[in-house]
């Protein structure tokens, strides 16, 4: 039976083989030198710059460094060739540049040099700019077109105000900046005719009296007084009529939040907290425009100040069912 084992001189012929295969190979463990290195696997001092810079919005870039496209402007505020450096920059088409103004601007139709690439135009939406726009602490954007810069964004164009203007007899003012007041002038308001004056009475407050007899000219009536007082015009010319009897079989029907607005809607608006819920319907000869006030005896309590008049009808409230009970009203005021 053959064997399947290598000769010696197989051995040999196959070592040839592996070794001329491995020759020049790097072992396991191998390092490079990076570009500027100074030691086998160190870092590199220093990048490789492009081979061909490359523009990025009118800056040139390398790869070296970092590029910015932003600049100051110190030209004086009369000098309308404004001046900015900024490294790398190039003049070319949507070139862009921020900058940052130091002093106002005081001359009209401005322009921009950056670099010293040349003095071009600026210009806001298509125009020339005023003096002024170009404002100290103010950072402005602009982007070359081709023939000028363009300010980027908006600005608050309006720097012309009028001033107020007085009224006068015969003609009206018109609103614009108020003239300033002097000193001690604090408590003052502005007039039409445009000067500062005290008003003509800071007393404002009057004090309010409880009572239908005074004889004071400078103080209001006070709310239960004026109550009062209507009570007594509205009872002006009335005259004592008839009463009348609740008999103690009548029917008292108790209002509550839940049937108020359906059963007798208007009292609602008189006795909101329905204090004197439970009422009653008494036959009367009367008008619905009459005013009719019962007069009961001192020992009835529990009567409510309010009647309901309508066509020959009264509506007497109560605090309590007084189911059972007579009562009588001996007179009436009626007006």
């Amino acid at each position: 039976m053959a064997n399947n084992y290598l000769d010696k001189n197989s051995l040999i012929y196959l070592w040839g083989k592996i070794k001329a295969a491995l020759a020049g190979k790097s072992n396991t463990d191998h390092t490079h030198d990076y570009a500027g290195s100074s030691s086998a696997g160190g870092a590199a001092n220093s990048a490789t710059k492009l081979q061909t810079a490359r523009t990025i919005d009118g800056v040139d870039f390398n790869g070296t460094s970092a590029i910015a496209h932003f600049g100051t402007c110190s030209t004086a505020a009369a000098t309308a060739a404004k001046v900015v450096a900024c490294t790398g920059f190039k003049l070319v088409t949507g070139a862009r540049i921020i900058v940052k103004f130091t002093i106002t601007n005081t001359v009209a139709n401005p322009t921009l040099n950056v670099n010293g690439s040349g003095a071009k135009a600026i210009q806001y939406r298509g125009s020339a700019i005023s003096a002024g726009y170009l404002a100290a602490n103010r950072t402005l954007e602009f982007v070359y077109d081709g023939s000028a810069y363009q300010l980027v964004g908006d600005l608050d164009t309006n720097t012309t105000y009028a001033a107020f203007k007085a009224a006068t007899a015969s003609a009206a003012g018109s609103a614009g900046l108020v003239p300033a007041p002097a000193a001690g002038k604090q408590a003052s308001y502005l007039r039409g005719d445009g000067a500062w004056a005290v008003p003509p009475d800071t007393n404002t407050w009057r004090g309010i009296v409880n009572n239908l007899t005074s004889d004071s000219t400078t103080d209001s009536l006070s709310a239960a007084q004026g109550k009062e007082l209507k009570r007594l015009v509205d009872n002006a010319g009335a005259k004592l009529v008839d009463g009348f009897t609740i008999p103690s079989t009548a029917t008292w029907t108790q209002l509550t939040a839940d049937n108020v607005a359906s059963l007798d809607p208007d009292y609602q608006a008189v006795d909101p907290a329905l204090s004197y819920p439970w009422y009653t319907d008494v036959a009367y000869t009367c008008g619905a425009d009459d005013i009719i006030e019962p007069m009961w005896p001192a020992n009835i309590e529990g009567i409510g100040p309010y009647i309901k008049v309508t066509a020959n009808k009264l509506r007497i409230y109560a605090d309590s069912n007084k189911n059972g009970t007579a009562l009588t009203a001996f007179k009436c005021k009626k007006g």
